[in-house]
């Protein structure tokens, strides 16, 4: 008998600003597109393959933070990996503080780069920007009173898979 899969959600954040600005249209709004759906979209193939991946909408507000929140409850997930995938604001964690209480959480400080960029236009610099957002969101799960799990590094890497894989196989 086949073992069924651990059931997780993935959280992926980005600013509103990125999405009233950058994604307002035009070449650069492709461009930060296209990244941005191929980044979230290593980490999901990465977390696909040992995990039934329950996907969500990219939060950029408190209302999308609510909304995600109140639907990972009623996927009733194993786990949640939180990740932002471009600067955020931080405040977007303070809806999930009941679900982090009661479920494993794993906030991933992820990076799309194998090597830091050689050189850097304003579209990398923005690409590379989730690790500040996870930085920035170290005081607010502080305040916050709970204990998520942590894992840094890119898609590239096996590492960060492997660590969040061995949680959530514990967790369920």
């Amino acid at each position: 008998m086949e073992k069924k899969k651990p059931k997780i959600g993935i959280v992926f954040f980005a600013a509103r600003w990125f999405e009233e600005v950058v994604l307002g249209g035009g070449e650069n709004s492709r461009e930060f597109l296209k990244f941005l759906n191929e980044d979230t979209g290593k980490v999901k193939d990465g977390l696909s393959k040992d995990n039934e991946v329950i996907n969500f909408p990219v939060i950029t507000s408190m209302e999308k933070a609510w909304d995600v929140c109140n639907k990972l409850l009623a996927e009733n997930v194993d786990a949640a990996v939180f990740c932002f995938s471009v600067w955020s604001e931080d405040e977007y964690l303070l809806a999930f503080k009941d679900f982090m209480k009661i479920k494993p959480s794993i906030i991933w400080g992820y990076t799309p780069y194998k090597n830091a960029p050689d050189k850097s236009n304003i579209l990398t610099l923005f690409r590379n920007s989730g690790i500040v957002g996870t930085f920035e969101g170290f005081g607010v799960v502080a305040k916050m009173g709970v204990k998520p799990f942590y894992v840094f590094g890119s898609s590239f890497d096996k590492q960060p898979v492997y660590e969040i894989n061995k949680i959530i196989k514990a967790a369920s």
